[in-house]
């Protein structure tokens, strides 16, 4: 399937995010094109951790990586927003427009319309629905047209298949799965991503964020102060 795309799209690039499954698809991609070219959106809120890895990936790999940064950044956003301070403003905010759509607009603008991402159908109900159906092709289309296409290789993979396909590739995983689980984290419930998730603050990624990234907890709960009720 990956030869197949390259042939047809020499183009693609691929969004990496510094997780486990971003990781296994860029290195299915390295295979078939050892230069491909990376995205890396950043949020603003990435755990540090997750910012070395990528940096420290780019430089073992040789990858030509561009850094897509959100603007405004989430935490300018989230404290905009009015939501997490008691009795402030409240302002609507669509940080999915922000984080996501802006930025990979631009990188659709200088890398072009195809790309790969390590997305899988076990994720999630509406996840299977969208990659089963199409084998792991998916066509986004605006006002009916088609504007980009996105192959996911491992569409199809579970969560082992993951781990084991990285330990035989001898490829390092981003270490905060690793901090993670020695905190107890189930590893299906570990993420790197957003250092501040607005889902389950009591068990979500803020209520270890003051163990894993203390400095940069610190500085969210500063501009963020409901947030400390939530330690």
């Amino acid at each position: 399937m990956l030869e197949a795309f390259f042939t047809d799209n020499p183009s693609t690039w691929v969004a990496f995010s510094g997780g486990k499954d971003s990781t296994a698809a860029l290195d299915l991609a390295r295979r078939v094109n050892p230069w491909v070219k990376v995205a890396f959106f950043d949020s603003g809120l990435e755990f540090p951790q997750t910012t070395k890895y990528v940096n420290d990936l780019v430089d073992s790999f040789g990858l030509e990586l561009s850094v897509y940064k959100a603007m405004p950044d989430a935490l300018t956003i989230l404290r905009e927003s009015g939501y997490w301070e008691h009795g402030a403003l409240k302002v609507p905010t669509d940080l999915h427009h922000a984080l996501i759509t802006r930025p990979l607009t631009r990188a659709i603008e200088l890398l072009g319309p195809f790309s790969i991402y390590g997305l899988r159908a076990a994720e999630s109900k509406e996840r299977y629905a969208l990659l089963a159906s199409r084998q792991g092709v998916v066509q986004h289309r605006t006002k009916g047209v088609v504007d980009r296409t996105t192959l996911a290789p491992i569409w199809q993979w579970e969560h082992d298949e993951v781990h084991a396909y990285l330990g035989r590739r001898g490829v390092p995983m981003n270490p905060l799965y690793e901090q993670q689980r020695k905190l107890g984290i189930p590893e299906r419930r570990a993420r790197v991503g957003l250092l501040v998730d607005g889902n389950e603050l009591t068990h979500g990624r803020w209520a270890y964020a003051r163990q894993l990234a203390p400095d940069l907890a610190r500085t969210v709960e500063t501009h963020l102060p409901v947030l400390a009720q939530y330690r």
